[in-house]
């Protein structure tokens, strides 16, 4: 029986999942091999999950493990065929409405209602997937997720593109970014585009100290790439000030009175943070998350 399941597993991990490429339209419908199939873009983190012989593994888009994170979704990735390998992401829903911000509580709150919406699927039992293309996979992807835990939802995807462009305009509000771009006979391999847009693409800069106090942080402060300091605006919320504390306590820094921003305090070698740039004027952003490290 070990043997007979082992030989179901062709694909484990570590595996490099592809990532799309930021444009600043919707891309037309024959802008890609075979047509494009347009796929809301939810926020959450990436993860490949992988059924083995014996267990299940949540890789993070950058190599890391998630499924001691995770537990809600590992067991739901192991109600699959040994040999599955989906590709997708783990967010959270609340009320309706997709929230990254509870994804940072998920390990305090074991009830969070979390969802591991899938857009692709790289192995099925005796066979690697990534070959074929995506009009094959997203069949297969679909016998998956129509027979699996209801935790396990394939994304909402369309090749109309009027269809695509009703649900850019009128889904920001429930929690979807924007919308990915694939060919329909591309496959699963280092050099094939994917593309995204997003109602507002966001940029990364380096936390490098936080208004009010260190246990409390009222805003952020960061280092973007153009050597500009931004300031978080509005203020953090309950969720986001206790992430922020959680990333810099460890970190040392001084408290000091910085003209233009009030009372700092200084975080030395901060952690990357992702700032939505735009939202308001006088060079402030808005707190998105603290990025992941590695």
């Amino acid at each position: 029986m070990a043997k007979a399941e082992t030989a179901q597993v062709v694909l484990r991990p570590p595996v490099e999942v592809l990532q799309p490429v930021a444009v600043w339209s919707i891309p037309a419908a024959d802008a890609l091999p075979g047509g494009v199939q347009y796929s809301v873009k939810i926020d959450g983190f990436r993860c490949a999950a992988f059924r083995l012989d014996e267990s299940v593994v949540l890789q993070s888009k950058a190599g890391n493990y998630l499924t001691a994170r995770f537990p809600q979704i590992a067991r739901a990735v192991a109600t699959l065929d040994p040999g599955t390998v989906l590709d997708g992401e783990i967010c959270a829903v609340i009320d309706g409405l997709f929230r990254f911000d509870q994804l940072q509580l998920a390990h305090r709150d074991p009830a969070a209602h979390l969802v591991f919406v899938c857009f692709d699927v790289l192995a099925v039992p005796g066979r690697d997937m990534r070959p074929s293309p995506l009009s094959e996979r997203w069949r297969a992807l679909g016998e998956i997720a129509d027979n699996g835990p209801g935790v396990i939802q394939r994304v909402m995807a369309t090749v109309d593109r009027d269809e695509a462009v009703t649900w850019y305009d009128t889904l920001a509000d429930v929690g979807v970014e924007g919308l990915v771009g694939k060919g329909m006979a591309t496959a699963y391999k280092p050099g094939v585009r994917w593309l995204k847009v997003r109602h507002a693409d966001t940029q990364d800069g380096r936390l490098i100290g936080v208004t009010a106090s260190a246990r409390r942080p009222r805003t952020v402060l960061a280092l973007m790439a153009d050597e500009n300091v931004l300031e978080t605006s509005p203020a953090l919320d309950p969720v986001q000030s206790r992430q922020v504390a959680d990333a810099i306590k460890d970190l040392d820094g001084d408290d000091v009175i910085d003209q233009g921003f009030g009372r700092v305090h200084l975080v030395l070698n901060g952690p990357t943070v992702e700032l939505r740039v735009g939202t308001g004027r006088h060079g402030r952003a808005r707190f998105v998350r603290i990025r992941e490290s590695g």
